[in-house]
């Protein structure tokens, strides 16, 4: 069905072509200069992979994928775009292949004014990596990739933007909710999983960049993209984790500028979340998070970024202060929902280079929480044997106790080497 919609809408901006004339004052029937078409580009890999990401212990996966972009004009202020990916991945008791359409929009701009209309990849945020503000994007985190970046899967969502100034833009954006895919493998038998809501979630940004300080204020109101568990043990059924999607309300800003050599950082963010299911409680948890750091350039190719980051919650209840009986069903409830303690910090550490004018990249990185006591290493290595094949390689080390943030996702530890062609 989702096909079919989006060959309908593809269709459909076609014929608005006119219309779009029209509207920004050109004359249809008058001959208009021919653009020249641009390609399709993109890129198609073939990796060994030695687990999956879906926490379920499966081991030594092949996996291959093709990205493809398409960016058309129709008109002198109007534009396609499209981005597809296909996976397909192989490991020892099955064959998977699964494709989406990440991107299927129409742009418009006229003067001050803009929209984008489709599915479109929404990314909010300006610190690296970590982004408290960014509200509007889903995400496959079982997807094989080497950058996080790629686990978006875009949404259904008209945006408008106006500039009130070359500097100063209001951003609105109307977007229908999809949730997170996680991974399932770790996932207790006895749960049952609330229906995504079809729902219409509403996005508003003012955000000042290209001269002096940027930074950004925003308003989020949908859904949180993560399911939120609780544990049922009415005496009309089995105990059951039972897991349903909390509505959320979040004010944000974020902020970057330079300083000499150094460029700083930030994003802050305060949510209110409300659960919205027969027997939940009433009482709204509130959610505040924040990170800032700083980056510098040394030697003209090497990077250093370090980040300080820290959650502050409502709501969370420690398993040490329940009877010993219900200690084991709060501390799994706690490693289903990723909350381990009322406040927790943490340290992001990035190190990367480029060597032979550029054909040679690596990069380590490491997410440290410092509440719970785990870490996440990754090294990267990217080696251009051409202009259009290039070599990646790279480890995720997951460690820490079982009830820490890392520590639960330590089978999702794996190495991997990914051929990539790019044209």
């Amino acid at each position: 069905m989702r096909c079919v919609r989006l060959t309908r809408f593809v269709a459909a901006c076609l014929a608005l072509n006119g219309m779009v004339g029209f509207a920004m004052g050109q004359d249809v029937d008058q001959e208009q200069p021919v653009a020249s078409v641009p390609a399709p580009y993109g890129e198609c890999a073939l990796g060994y992979w030695s687990s999956n990401r879906n926490l379920d212990d499966v081991k030594d996966v092949a996996n291959s994928f093709c990205i493809l972009n398409w960016k058309p004009k129709l008109s002198t202020g109007a534009s396609l775009g499209f981005n597809a990916r296909l996976d397909w991945q192989y490991q020892p008791s099955s064959v998977n292949t699964r494709h989406r359409m990440r991107e299927a929009y129409l742009d418009v701009e006229e003067g001050a004014f803009s929209m984008r209309l489709g599915r479109q990849i929404l990314a909010w945020g300006r610190a690296d990596r970590i982004n408290p503000t960014d509200s509007l994007s889903p995400r496959d985190f079982t997807l094989l990739v080497t950058e996080d970046e790629d686990q978006r899967t875009g949404m259904d969502a008209a945006r408008f933007r106006y500039a009130l100034d070359p500097a100063l833009f209001f951003t609105v954006v109307a977007a229908r909710f999809e949730p997170n895919i996680t991974p399932q493998g770790s996932l207790p038998a006895n749960r049952v999983n609330a229906a995504a809501p079809d729902q219409t979630e509403w996005a508003f940004k003012l955000d000042h960049s290209g001269s002096g300080i940027d930074w950004s204020l925003s308003y989020f109101e949908g859904y949180e993209r993560q399911g939120r568990y609780r544990f049922d043990s009415r005496p009309t059924h089995a105990p059951v984790f039972r897991s349903d999607f909390e509505k959320m309300q979040t004010f944000g800003a974020d902020f970057a500028g330079t300083a000499g050599a150094w460029t700083w950082r930030g994003e802050v963010s305060h949510s209110t979340m409300r659960a919205v299911c027969d027997l939940c409680p009433l009482d709204a948890r509130k959610v505040s998070r924040a990170v800032v750091g700083v980056d510098r350039d040394f030697l003209d190719t090497m990077n250093v970024n370090l980040q300080l980051f820290t959650t502050t919650r409502t709501g969370y209840q420690d398993p040490g202060s329940l009877p010993a009986a219900m200690q084991a069903i709060l501390s799994g409830l706690n490693r289903l929902n990723s909350e381990y303690g009322a406040q927790e910090t943490g340290l992001t550490v990035r190190l990367s280079d480029r060597l032979f004018n550029e054909k040679l990249k690596w990069e380590i990185s490491a997410v440290f929480d410092l509440t719970g006591r785990s870490r996440v290493i990754r090294p990267r290595v990217t080696y251009a044997m051409s202009d259009h094949i290039k070599l990646n390689a790279g480890i995720d080390f997951f460690s820490g106790d079982a009830q820490s943030y890392f520590g639960a996702l330590d089978k999702n530890t794996l190495g991997f080497v990914v051929l990539s062609l790019v044209f």
